[in-house]
């Protein structure tokens, strides 16, 4: 029998899922029945989980799924300490006996709870992602682009230098070696592996504060960094070289404005 058979069926109907979360190289894989199934060459194995109902709506922040889990599930603890960095979720349906599997579900995690044994893993759906506001650009002074990104136009790998992490307290990573004046990374970023990065939120001779910290940071670990930008004429004229493509408008006459009641001449 086909998929779409057993789901009209009255008596033969025995529905199961598939949980496929992807960390990188790393794949975790459950399913909602209580034997092991075999997918793709894979082994998904039975665990206690619930999840909320798929639904369909224009409104974004409704489109979440929430699973819940075990605490100590491996999924669950990719984010005791802070976001890891993109986790995929694919669920597949099936039904006993039955070798016809089909994708159902395709999202993301976007964040995880902890409340006493259980942790609730929330995702939404893949287009998500696209969500872009329509107009972001602003008439204003500092530059408005993203850092590396196609209105700013850098090449990331050509602002990248290597070090190795000595200490880590809290959000703080001590590294080596520091080769660059303090605030040069302020406001670039960190990355582990080609998976996970953080944020740097301040660049202190060679210690780092990040927005978060994840299992994976710790001494002796190599890293890739990345240079950071303020945003203004002075670090895109004379740290990148990339003034062509700045984005802010720096003579914006400070007495004339839209909201002033004097039109811009």
């Amino acid at each position: 029998m086909t998929l779409s058979s057993f789901e009209k069926s009255i008596h033969d109907a025995r529905p199961l899922e598939l949980y496929e979360f992807s960390h990188g190289l790393s794949i975790f894989t459950y399913t909602s029945g209580d034997e092991v199934i075999s997918f793709q060459s894979r082994t998904y194995t039975p665990t206690a989980l619930t999840r909320s109902t798929f639904g369909s709506t224009t409104e974004v922040s409704k489109m979440k799924l929430e699973i819940e889990v075990a605490r100590d599930n491996e999924v669950a603890k990719l984010f005791i300490r802070s976001h890891p960095g993109p986790v995929k979720l694919t669920i597949y349906r099936m039904h006993r006996g039955d070798s016809d599997v089909v994708p159902q579900w395709i999202g993301r995690v976007v964040n995880v709870e902890f409340s006493g044994l259980i942790a609730k893993i929330t995702c939404a759906p893949i287009y998500t992602s696209l969500e872009r506001a329509g107009l972001r650009g602003m008439f204003q002074r500092l530059c408005r682009h993203a850092l590396y990104d196609t209105g700013c136009t850098l090449n990331a790998a050509a602002f990248r230098d290597t070090a190795t992490i000595v200490s880590v307290v809290g959000s703080a990573i001590t590294v080596v070696p520091m080769n660059r004046p303090s605030g040069w990374y302020t406001g670039g970023y960190i990355e582990v592996g080609d998976v996970e990065k953080k944020m740097i939120r301040d660049h202190t001779n060679d210690v780092l504060t990040l927005t978060g910290v994840t299992a994976s940071l710790k001494a002796g670990v190599t890293i890739n960094l990345y240079a950071g930008c303020v945003h203004d004429r002075n670090a895109c004229l004379n740290k990148f070289n990339n003034f062509d493509n700045y984005g802010g408008f720096e003579f914006i006459p400070n007495d004339m404005g839209p909201f002033k009641g004097d039109p811009i001449e």
